[in-house]
Order: C-alpha cells, then structure tokens, then sequence
C-alpha cells in the first residue's frame, strides 16, 4: 500500500496541471456539446477518457497481474470506468466491474457500447441484477490492489440512498488505493457540496480541465490530476447556441420596468445624430426597462421626433463637453449601465467629458460600455478603470490604437492578444470582426458568424445597445457581450437571406427582437 501511495505521488509530481479552471457543469457540457460538433465524438472522448485512467493505473501498479475493482455507475462516468476496465483486462490484469444499475438501465449509447465491449472480450461484470451484489462487492475489495471509482460525475445531486450509499461505504471502509474518475463520487466538483456519502479518493484524475469545486477539497479528492482527453482548443472558446440560451434572462409574470435595468446612453453630436438612436432602440429591443438618451439639443430633438421609445435629453451646445456634466446628473444617477461614444465626434473638450463620466461611474459601481468615438479617450482613463466595470468594443484599427497591438482576422490571431490587454488594463474587451473576440483578462469567448454586410456604419451601434440591454438585466459584461454579439450575427444573417449584403443597420432592430423572441421565458 505504502509503496503504491508513493509511486503514485511521485507519478503525479511529474505531471502538468492544466491551470484552465471550469466553474459549472454547463461549462463543460457547452464544450463537450462544441467538441462533438468539431468532429470529436462523445464516444472518442469516452475511449480517450478511460483509456487515459487505464494508462494512469498501469503507470503506478508495482505488481503484477494485479486485482483492479472498477465501481461503475449506468451514466458517462461508469462508462469512463468500463473503457479503462477494457484495457487493464487487455494489459493481463484481474479486472471485475461491479455496475451499480442493471444492464437494461444504462443511460447513453455510449455506456451500451463499452459493456457490450468489455463482456465481448471476456470481461466480469456483477449487475445489480445479482442478488449477492453488495457480498461479492466486499468480498472482492478485500482482496483488491486498486479500486476505480466511475459511480457518480458532475451530475450528482442530493443524498444517496440504497445499495449506491453502502457501495461508496464499502469502498471507504475497504482501505484500498482508490483512483476517483473525473470526481469522487458523491462531490460536486463545481460547487463543493457534498451528498451524505462521497468516495474518499487517493487520487483524482478529472477530465480536460480543473473543475472550481475540486480545490481545497483534498481530504476527499487526494492529489488532482488534469488529464488531456483530446477536446481541441476552439471547443473552450467559441460560443454555441446553448450557452447564449444559458444566459438569457427570463421575465417574471408580476414584473415592473424597474426590474429591468436603466441605460444611459451619452452621444450624437452635430454630424451624427443616428448613432445613439440605433443604439438606443438595441437597447429596448433586447429587454432593458428604461432607456435614456443625451444628446446634444439639435440632434435630441431629431431623435426624439424618429424614436418615441427612448426618453431623450437635450444638452446645449453642438457637442458634449465638461459643462454638459451637471444637465446630466439627474438622468445619471439613476442608471445602472452608461454607455458613452455613439456618434460624439472627437473634440478635446469631448473626449474631457467622456474620460470624467467613465471613472465617476465605475466609482459609483455603474457598468460602462464605450464605443466607437468614445474609445477615444482611453488614454485619459486607462489609469482609472475599476475591474469587472468596464466594456471596449473596439475594430482592429481602434484596437491598434489604444493598444498599439496589430492583429490578424482569425480568432487564433488575436485572442491571446486581446486576454492579455484585457488582464493588463482590468477591463472586458470585444474585438469586433467576423471572428469577434471576448475577454475580461480570465474568460476567452470568441463569436464565429454574421457576414460582411455588417460593415457599414450603423451596426456597431446596434451591437453596443444589446449589450447594453442585457447588461441592465443583470448579465456581467461578458455575458452580455456574448448575447449581444450572437444575437447580432444571427439577425444579420437573417437579414442576408432577403437582400444579401444590402440591409439597413436600422433593419437589424426588428431582426434581432425576432431573435431574441425564440429564447424568451416567463417566470412566476
């Protein structure tokens, strides 16, 4: 036993653990679900995952042939466990799995496949269609070297009760080494929560990535080890409908336009006046309860005679400036999202403004996206930003700028780069282009579709009000960021199957509420 304890530690001495940490099951579902549609099958990562656990166990075995027990359950995890089953009998040793359900019960195609395979080649299984299960059970830990606990993954729940509660006793009480798959099973490896019986592992050996609930859990887990089953790179990264469904907020039955959020949006200026417009009716559109706009008086009073929706406020003069400041307090004070560039044009006394309003509302711990002309003046605020507050939503050429980063087209060209400044400047980037990058410095997500026809004025805008929107609702800016900008690709190529390239940015308002309208939920 103590020689096994000690090869084992050494074995994972010699290890590299993946710093990448997962923090919910959904987490890993949208990236087994975006790996599968990469070309990597559930039953791949299946084999991968238990042949890596068959590699681990004959890597620290010190006899020969050995007696493995490999407790199964009837779901992914126990089909984990009869994969690496499969390849100790192959290697010569005496491998007998107990199946916590009966044959018949088995709940994937996946699981079906690597029983039928393990009994094909010869292999001992003990089904809960056996009477004596829990007596064979004991009998053969006793006698065991190695025990493979594959009962329970990442969707355990609540307490464990019955012949699956005195099996993870069994184990504990055995005393053998045990060797958890992906989780010790009965801990919840995101959150930490424990059922009333959990397997006590010397060793866990958990799938692609540490999962946020295996730290600090060491009395149960023993030493972690993160084991590379072959899921690509872009499967982490690239945002599928799954997750965008996640995030969307539903709406309660007895709701009010407060429970929505408010944006403020400061912008326009003597030349463009269509800019906050477009991204003040984004905002309505993707479910925020109060949408205001500032604009300097003649292009107020156009926005307000185009778009009833929006609460508008005159500010003098032709162009936004630090006098402007005290006619906004009012309206100010009562935002939860500040949005800040559409259309203001790039005056001195403008970008003064701009940088003053973004570092008063991240000390008043407002969320404030700044956009197009905005960007601007972050050479006058980069010192002062507040993390998790703030959202740049910069092209590649504003990105050059404030940067002084060049990056290519191709998600894989620019996304380190955007992580990095991300973490460096503390704030949420979302590189725009047909492969837009999102990163706060920690979380890497990158939106792969819309089309070219999204390269005409206007559409920014559009993109920054449904961040916005969704910002006000609640959503971190990340979250919003990833909502905002596929609701936007979706719309736009909607919008290409009737008119090609030829659209209106203003069109992309009504296409983007259709949707959204698919998603929407209602809550008591």
């Amino acid at each position: 036993m103590m020689k096994i304890l000690k090869t084992i530690t050494t074995f994972l001495l010699n290890k590299t653990m993946d710093t990448r940490i997962i923090s919910s099951v959904d987490e890993m579902r949208i990236t087994e679900e975006n790996a599968e549609a990469l070309g990597i099958s559930r039953l791949q990562l299946m084999e991968n995952a238990g042949s890596s656990v068959a590699s681990f166990v004959k890597g620290v075995l010190n006899k020969f042939p050995a007696k493995v027990v490999v407790v199964c359950g009837p779901g992914n995890n126990g089909g984990d466990g009869l994969v690496a089953a499969s390849y100790l009998h192959s290697s010569g040793h005496e491998v007998k799995v107990f199946l916590l359900s009966k044959q018949q019960e088995l709940k994937t195609n996946e699981v079906r496949t690597n029983f039928n395979r393990f009994l094909e080649e010869g292999g001992k299984i003990v089904s809960l269609d056996d009477d004596e299960f829990l007596t064979k059970l004991r009998s053969s830990l006793e006698g065991a070297d190695l025990v493979i606990d594959a009962i329970f993954g990442t969707g355990v729940k609540g307490d464990i009760g019955g012949i699956i509660a005195n099996s993870i006793l069994y184990i504990n009480e055995s005393k053998r080494y045990v060797v958890s798959v992906d989780t010790p099973s009965g801990l919840d490896p995101f959150t930490s929560a424990t059922s009333n019986v959990y397997v006590k592992a010397n060793v866990t050996l958990t799938f692609h990535a540490l999962k946020k609930g295996l730290l600090n859990k060491k009395e149960i887990t023993g030493n972690v080890n993160v084991v590379d089953i072959g899921i690509p790179e872009e499967a982490n990264l690239i945002v599928n409908e799954k997750e965008v469904s996640l995030y969307i907020p539903p709406r309660k039955r007895f709701s009010h336009k407060g429970n929505y959020g408010k944006v403020l949006i400061v912008g326009g200026s003597k030349l463009y006046s269509g800019a906050p417009m477009l991204a003040g009716t984004a905002t309505i559109r993707a479910g925020a309860g109060l949408v205001y706009v500032a604009a300097p008086e003649k292009v107020a009073y156009s926005i307000k005679a185009q778009a009833p929706d929006l609460i508008v406020l005159p500010l003098q003069g032709e162009n936004l400036s630090k006098e402007n400041l005290n006619e906004l307090s009012e309206v100010y004070e009562k935002a939860d999202v500040l949005v800040v560039g559409n259309g203001l044009g790039y005056k001195d006394e403008t970008l003064e403004a701009v940088s003053s309003l973004v570092a008063d509302a991240q000390n008043k711990g407002k969320k404030v996206i700044v956009d197009a002309d905005g960007l601007r003046a972050f050479e006058l605020f980069k010192e002062e930003i507040k993390e998790g507050s703030l959202l740049i939503t910069p092209h590649a050429g504003e990105f050059f700028k404030i940067s002084g980063i060049k990056v290519g087209d191709t998600w894989k060209e620019k996304y380190i780069e955007v992580k990095n400044f991300s973490l460096h400047k503390r704030c949420t980037t979302l590189l725009k282009g047909y492969h837009t990058v999102v990163s706060n410095g920690k979380i890497v997500k990158v939106l792969v579709g819309g089309n070219p026809g999204l390269s005409k004025g206007g559409s920014g805008d559009v993109l920054v009000g449904l961040i916005a929107g969704f910002a006000a609702q609640g959503l971190d800016l990340v979250k919003a960021s990833i909502v905002g900008g596929f609701t936007l690709n979706l719309a736009a190529d909607a919008l290409f199957q009737k008119y090609g390239f030829h659209y209106l940015a203003s069109e992309l308002l009504e296409e983007s509420a259709k949707v959204l309208a698919k998603y929407d939920k209602i809550t008591e």
